[in-house]
C-alpha cells in the first residue's frame, strides 16, 4: 500500500469584527495525489485564537475532540487531524457569526472509501469563557418557539413528500414505486426522529439544522429542510439576548 505523507503548516489570519479581535490559524493538510485524493486539494481545519492561551486551549481541544468524536483525546490538534484525515478528500470551514464574544462556525468534509460521503458539522463557542454553546443556551425550548419549529419542520416534510411522489411520473428522474417507498420511509423516519439540537448562528438570524441522510443509492432524493429565524422575530425566546445586537 502506498504510504501517504502529510505536511502541516499554518496560516494566521486576523479577523477584526465589531472591535473584537480574534485570530484564526488555518491548519493546512496537504495530501499527495493518490486514488482517493483530489489533485491539488488542500484540507483546512480551524484553530481559534482569542488572545488568551487558557481559553484557546479550552476551545481548540474541545473542537478537536468533538469533531473527531473523541477518537484522539490524547493527541494535539495537529496530530489528531493528521491521523483522522487519512480517508478525507475535502475539508474546509466557514465562520458564520463572530461578534459579541461568540463564534459560530461549520466544518465540511468529504471522505471516500467504497463510496464517497460528505457532511457538515456545526460548532459555537463563547470566546471569553471558552464554553461550548448548545441550542439550550441560545433559546428557550420550553416555549411556543419549539412548537413553531416543529410545526414548520412538519410542513416542509409534508411538502417534500408530495414532491417526492411527483417524481414517479417525472421522466427525467425515473423513480419507480420501490424507490419511492424506500425514500418515503426514510423521510418519515427523519421527520419522526427530528430533534432541535444542531444549529448555526448567522448575522441576523438563527438556523436550526435538519439533515435527512439517505443511503447512497437514493441520496439524490434527499429532502431540503430550511429552518431560519430572524433574531428580531424570536427575541422574546432568546436566552442570549446579546447575539441580536
Amino acid at each position: 500500500m502506498k504510504r501517504i505523507f502529510i505536511t502541516i503548516f499554518f496560516l494566521s489570519l486576523l479577523i477584526n469584527v465589531f472591535a473584537q479581535n480574534v485570530s484564526l490559524d488555518t491548519l493546512f493538510i496537504i495530501k499527495p495525489e493518490n486514488e482517493n485524493a483530489i489533485p491539488s486539494e488542500v484540507l483546512k481545519f480551524p484553530i481559534i485564537k482569542t488572545g488568551n492561551e487558557k481559553i484557546d486551549k479550552l476551545i481548540n481541544t474541545d473542537l478537536k475532540n468533538r469533531y473527531t468524536h473523541n477518537e484522539y483525546t490524547k493527541l494535539s490538534t495537529e496530530k489528531a487531524i493528521k491521523q483522522w484525515a487519512y480517508p478525507v478528500v475535502y475539508l474546509d470551514f466557514e465562520v458564520t457569526y463572530l461578534k459579541n464574544n461568540i463564534i459560530s462556525l461549520n466544518i465540511s468534509a468529504e471522505a471516500c472509501g467504497a463510496n464517497c460521503g460528505a457532511w457538515t458539522e456545526y460548532f459555537t463557542y463563547n470566546t471569553q469563557t471558552g464554553k461550548y454553546i448548545t441550542i439550550d443556551d441560545v433559546i428557550d425550548l420550553n416555549s411556543k418557539l419549539k412548537l413553531r419549529i416543529i410545526s414548520e419542520k412538519d410542513k416542509q416534510y409534508e411538502a417534500q413528500k408530495k414532491e417526492l411522489k411527483s417524481y414517479i411520473t417525472d421522466s427525467e428522474i425515473e423513480l419507480d414505486e420501490d424507490g419511492y417507498e424506500w425514500a418515503l420511509n426514510e423521510y418519515e423516519s427523519c421527520q419522526k426522529d427530528f430533534k432541535i439540537k444542531t444549529f448555526a448562528l448567522h448575522n441576523g438570524y438563527l438556523e436550526i439544522i435538519e439533515v435527512c441522510p439517505l443511503p447512497n443509492v437514493i441520496k439524490y432524493l434527499s429532502p431540503t429542510i430550511e429552518l431560519k429565524y430572524k433574531f428580531e422575530e424570536i427575541y422574546p425566546y432568546l436566552k442570549m439576548k446579546e447575539i441580536a445586537k
